[in-house]
Formats: structure tokens, C-alpha cells, sequence
């Protein structure tokens, strides 16, 4: 299964709200404590992707804790008794908060991780944590205009959205697979291969060469360079194969394929020199994701208002999962993103690694 992340919502004092995912292994950067003060609340697992029902369940969340008077001695309270800025609360029924020791937090992490099921959409437990705000801030200004932001956005169109459709990644990709692995990996690769991608010499004729031999040469150059994107598939079966999302109508490689190569070769394990013969990029390319959805790319490109003022045409929109294989064609930014943030959060960050969504 793909390493588990918690999904994020950001509430600074000071700022607007944003959203991200985070690891178990990430909380624990003390680098990311906001020095005016402020709260996050964590909730998981999830694959990588955040989906709008995630977000209101974050947002409502916050909203209530905001009014409980336990959460506001602790989000206004300087604690001089320990060096560390951040406080780490347990959240359970009915707002109950319990404060975890910093010493604890990986062991209450793994444990709120291992207590939901990843296609659960209800908070049972989550982590809370916060930032004290300097003893000068206004407690009551402060809290009203934190209330009002989360009202805002729970007012918004997004309650009124379906769900939408999130399936996680289902190989760990970038990883040896276990022998237990081994039979879901043969049958994903025959299932890829049954789609009879053209070989060498087809593709080498398909881009202008003549000659069988010249065609299989330019091919593999092309390969090489980065500029065509091919799988090995065994000589018994035509060496190799070259997936067709990466072509255009007219034959020729889409050219921005090089840009996706090198996104994904920012993840250790979907480099060219880990990833030898191409199926880890594959497994990628071809496992569907929620936030490819239609309805997903639709809510991610368009503003607040624009949801506020046609709640309708963004629900109506399809909400199926799909692979970055199928979206590429029509939207190659939004699988470069993909594949980039993909690779942010392998990788533990030197700052929060959140996204704006103000």
C-alpha cells in the first residue's frame, strides 16, 4: 500500500486557510510552527489526494473546536514551561482534546493513522496542532475572524458537491514489490500490454523513418534522450512498447512528454537509471486518481466565486477517478503537477508543504 498521509487544514492567525497532506514522519519538524500563532488539524489516512468532502469534514472540524473553550485557552496560552512552540492535542467524540507529549507523537500518529479505514469520510479521531499566538493578540478579534473564514468556506458550494470518487494508488510504485505483490504486478503489466502498444519499428515508421533498422535506432535515441517514453516488454512479446497516451493525432510525441519524464524522475524510484525498463512509470501513469477527476480538475481550476455562482454545473460534473494516462492528452499541466507534487511528498520538506487555497 502507498505510505499513508494525513490531509491538513492550515489555519493561521494571520493568513488564509490552506490545505495539504503530511506524513507521520513530517510532523515531527518543529521548523514548521507558526511563530504568530495558529492551529492545524490533521486527519487520515488518505493516498496523496485531498478530496472537497476531506476538506469540509477539515474545515467543520476546525469550526467547532474554534468555539470550545479548551481550544482557546491553549491556542492564547504561552506555555514558558517547555522550549517548544508547538502543542500536540488527541481529538476524539465530542471535542474532547488530550494532550500528547512531543516524545509521543509518533507512536499517537500511527495510531490515529491505524484506527481509520482509508475509505472512512468521518472524523472518529484526529491530531490538533497549535501554535500559541503572542500575549499582546487580540483573543476575541482573532478567534471571530478565524470563525468567519472556516463559515465562509463551509457556506460555500462544496457541501453541495457529490462525493467525489477517490481510489488509492493500489501498488507502491518506486518500490521492489513483495512476493505478495508479485501476482497484482503481472497482472497489471499483461493488462497494459493486452492494450497492443505499437513496437520500435512501428513507432519509428509512425515518426518518418523507412527503413526497419533506422526505425528502431532514431526510437531508441529518442528513448535515451527522454524525448519518447517506452516499457520493456520481453522479446518474446516485441521488445519495446511504446504507451500510446504519449502520441497526438497525427503520430507525433505530444511535446510536453519530456516535462512529465522529468517530474516523475524527481520520485527516487521512477528515474530512468532505478526504473530500467519503464514499468514503475507505467504502474503510474495507468493507476486512476481522484483528484484527476473531472469535477476535480473543474473545482481546482476555478475561483470561489465561480463555484458560489453555478454550484450546479460543478456537481453535475463526472467525479470516476482517472489515470494520468487519460488526462494527459487534454490537460498535461494537471498530471505534471500531479507527478510533482507526487515527488514533494516522498521527500520530507524543509517547510510545511502546504498548498495556498485561500
Amino acid at each position: 500500500m502507498a505510505t499513508p498521509h494525513f490531509a491538513m487544514v492550515d489555519i493561521p492567525l494571520d493568513g488564509e486557510l490552506r490545505w495539504g497532506t503530511r506524513t507521520a514522519a513530517a510532523l515531527r519538524d518543529e521548523r514548521t510552527a507558526d511563530l504568530a500563532g495558529g492551529l492545524r488539524v490533521f486527519y487520515g489516512p488518505i493516498s496523496r489526494d485531498i478530496e472537497e468532502t476531506t476538506r469540509v469534514s477539515l474545515a467543520t472540524c476546525a469550526y467547532d473546536l474554534l468555539q470550545t473553550a479548551s481550544l482557546k485557552r491553549h491556542l492564547f496560552t504561552r506555555v514558558m514551561t517547555t522550549p517548544r512552540r508547538q502543542r500536540w492535542f488527541l481529538l476524539e467524540a465530542k471535542n474532547r482534546l488530550r494532550e500528547v507529549a512531543h516524545n509521543q507523537l509518533d507512536h499517537t500518529s500511527a495510531a490515529v493513522l491505524a484506527y481509520h479505514s482509508p475509505s472512512s469520510s468521518h472524523f472518529r479521531k484526529a491530531l490538533v496542532e497549535v501554535s500559541p499566538a503572542p500575549a499582546d493578540t487580540d483573543q476575541e478579534r482573532v478567534l471571530a475572524l478565524l470563525i468567519e473564514r472556516l463559515s465562509v468556506h463551509l457556506t460555500t458550494a462544496a457541501p453541495r458537491i457529490g462525493r467525489g470518487v477517490h481510489q488509492p494508488v493500489t501498488l507502491v510504485i518506486g518500490q521492489r514489490p513483495g512476493p505478495e505483490d508479485e501476482p497484482a504486478v503481472r497482472s497489471f503489466r499483461d493488462s497494459l500490454l493486452a492494450r497492443e502498444w505499437p513496437d520500435s519499428q512501428a513507432v519509428g515508421r509512425q515518426l518518418g523513418s523507412t527503413s526497419g533498422t533506422g526505425a528502431e535506432q532514431r526510437v531508441s535515441r529518442e528513448r535515451a534522450a527522454g524525448t519518447l517514453f517506452g516499457v520493456w516488454a520481453g522479446r518474446d512479446r516485441g521488445g519495446y512498447r511504446h504507451p500510446d497516451f504519449q502520441f497526438l493525432p497525427s503520430g507525433s510525441v505530444h511535446n510536453r512528454l519530456p516535462e512529465l519524464l522529468d517530474a516523475l524522475a524527481r520520485q527516487p524510484g521512477l528515474t530512468k537509471a532505478a526504473d530500467r525498463s519503464g514499468w514503475e512509470r507505467a504502474f503510474w501513469l495507468y493507476q486512476p486518481r481522484g483528484r484527476l477527476s473531472a469535477q476535480a480538475l473543474a473545482l481546482r481550476a476555478a475561483s470561489p466565486e465561480q463555484v458560489r455562482a453555478d454550484p450546479e454545473r460543478f456537481s453535475s460534473l463526472d467525479t470516476s477517478a482517472r489515470t494520468p494516462a487519460e488526462v494527459f492528452p487534454t490537460d498535461p499541466q494537471a498530471v505534471i503537477d500531479l507527478a510533482r507534487d507526487d515527488a514533494t511528498a516522498q521527500t520530507p520538506p524543509d517547510a510545511p508543504d502546504v498548498v495556498s487555497h485561500g
